[in-house]
């Protein structure tokens, strides 16, 4: 095997390994069993855990990162659009069966405070994930199609915030109430 496919394997397995498991419930070991390579593949590829940890960030939100083209498809109204993208990600929960709830989210409980890299990390996804929504919001805002009361950012923050509280939740109840309660307050008191 290459060295890269090796790279790209342990990368795809580090991720759904801690993703499942968390980061302080997967070993080293657990993930290059799972690869089926030597534990010194691992290290030749990553100078540590943590160093696989920032990776599977950079791979989970790559990989949910085009899902952001919803809230710009200009072919339908940014209400519509705010609706259908976090829908999407409900749906998603669901396909995996409530067990592995968002990778960011989970690793941001888990690791803020274990690890700086990590964190610094999340903060900018978080931070790119916001402004993404606060842009859709502002885009309803202007058109009149949504109360400008509150300011873009602050929905955007309370939407995301909100969301991964549902998301948390609907991991530990294992079904969509959490979900289905964010959507229809995200619908009927927020998107108006």
């Amino acid at each position: 095997m290459a060295k890269q496919d090796i790279r790209e394997k342990l990368s795809a397995v580090g991720l759904e390994t801690l993703h499942r498991n968390g980061f302080n419930g997967s070993s080293v070991q657990d993930i290059v069993d799972a690869a089926g390579v030597p534990k010194g593949s691992f290290y030749h590829h990553f100078d540590s855990k943590e160093a696989l940890g920032l990776d599977a960030i950079d791979r989970y939100w790559g990989g949910f990162g085009p899902r952001l083209s919803i809230l710009t498809d200009a072919s339908h109204p940014p209400i519509d659009r705010l609706r259908r993208y976090f829908e999407s990600l409900a749906e998603t929960l669901k396909g995996w069966k409530y067990q592995k709830g968002c990778f960011i989210g989970n690793a941001s409980a888990e690791m803020a405070d274990q690890s700086p890299a990590m964190r610094v990390r999340l903060s900018t996804v978080f931070a790119g994930w916001t402004r993404a929504v606060e842009l859709c919001v502002q885009e309803a805002q202007t058109r009149g199609d949504m109360s400008s009361d509150l300011d873009a950012a602050m929905i955007a923050s309370y939407l995301l915030n909100s969301w991964e509280g549902a998301a948390l939740r609907a991991k530990v109840e294992k079904d969509s109430k959490a979900l289905d309660q964010f959507l229809a307050v995200m619908t009927t008191k927020i998107l108006i």
